[in-house]
């Protein structure tokens, strides 16, 4: 991208969240496939990262240990404490946690692997659809963007997307209005 595609880019501001996946000596977590907990736990869910295997060739995994991740996201997206955090305290912040959750969990964990992702997640800011919207036009009506981002009901969403329909109504019809829509 180049010129104003990449000013516009440069503009949108992104949450970061972070995975920690334990590795267990036999299952901790066996009745779901994810759970979700309360605020004001480090984590914000846990789930099975095995449960495929589990479910369609259980004697591969019988009696074997299991993967158990957190997902951990900051309070706000303009925290980027987990993206410097030592992997130590997330890993003692996610282990106290999750003891209340799971007792015993920290005797039974044998490895982890932590993953960060900075940009995670495009934050539907103020002018942000209008972004994409700039976006969408500079690139003659071809915009592809990887998330679902897009869907949140934002009021400016909301706003934009009945400007851009009414808009396409009107050329559709030959209204004499269409000239409303074309500023």
């Amino acid at each position: 991208l180049a010129g104003e595609r990449q000013e516009i880019m440069t503009q949108i501001p992104y949450a970061s969240y972070a995975t920690l996946a334990l590795f267990t000596d036999r299952p901790v977590f066996d009745r779901a496939f994810d759970l979700g907990v309360p605020d004001g736990y480090f984590f914000t869910d846990a789930y099975d990262a095995t449960w495929i295997e589990k479910h369609y060739r259980p004697e591969l995994v019988e009696g074997k240990g299991r993967v158990l991740t957190f997902y951990i996201a900051p309070e706000s997206y303009r925290d980027k404490e987990l993206d410097t955090m030592p992997e130590e305290e997330i890993l003692e912040r996610t282990l106290e946690d999750a003891g209340e959750i799971f007792p015993g969990i920290r005797r039974r964990v044998i490895g982890h692997d932590l993953e960060r992702f900075p940009h995670a997640y495009p934050v539907m800011t103020l002018g942000a659809y209008a972004r994409l919207n700039r976006l969408y036009r500079l690139n003659n009506g071809s915009l592809l963007l990887a998330g679902d981002y897009t869907l949140y009901p934002t009021f400016e969403h909301a706003a934009w997307s009945g400007w851009d329909a009414a808009r396409k109504a009107r050329r559709t019809m030959n209204s004499p209005l269409s000239w409303l829509f074309d500023r």
